[in-house]
């Protein structure tokens, strides 16, 4: 059971509601999204195949119990739930950022899961974007509980762009 891996690291998580702590990043190859302000388009399609027993050699070298699956869109792998788990059961605490266009529920439910909503500024071709205003985060909370929602927003004035960060911790 392997994995297309483009890169494993060690750093201080600067998203989600766990900002400032160290965390181990996976980064699995593979996007079906395109949107303007990716910073990881280099994930599209470079990598290494690894076992999953590979890949929880190489995180345990780092000494951290936290780590974060991310992408392009881990979700594209079939393995991915499957080294979720593993690495749950090993003990570690694991995030997994997805870009909510494929199915989350065979993911573990031990997993955190970081659904990053694409807005119209996106300007994904490949998806329908989802835009939603504050006031209609409550029905949502009730649907996906446990899930970190992570937006960004971009905006046009005067042509100068501005970013929104934002999240909503549903329980």
């Amino acid at each position: 059971m392997s994995l297309i891996v483009n890169e494993i690291f060690y750093s201080i998580q600067g998203e989600s509601i766990y900002s400032g702590r160290p965390c181990i990043f996976v980064r699995l190859t593979g996007c079906n999204l395109r949107c303007t302000y990716c910073d990881t388009q280099y994930a599209y399609e470079a990598g290494e195949k690894m076992e999953i027993t590979q890949i929880i050699n190489r995180v345990a070298g780092y000494n951290c119990r936290l780590i974060e699956i991310t992408g392009g869109e881990p979700l594209l792998q079939d393995e991915t739930p499957l080294l979720i788990s593993k690495l749950l059961d090993n003990g570690y605490a694991v995030m997994m950022e997805t870009n909510g266009s494929l199915d989350i529920s065979r993911v573990d439910r031990r997993c955190i899961k970081i659904l990053d909503v694409k807005c119209p500024s996106s300007n994904s071709a490949t998806m329908k974007t989802i835009c939603m205003p504050k006031a209609s985060f409550h029905p949502i909370a009730r649907i996906f509980p446990g899930i970190t929602f992570f937006f960004l927003l971009f905006t046009e004035k005067c042509r100068q762009r501005s970013l929104r960060i934002g999240y909503l911790k549903t329980t």
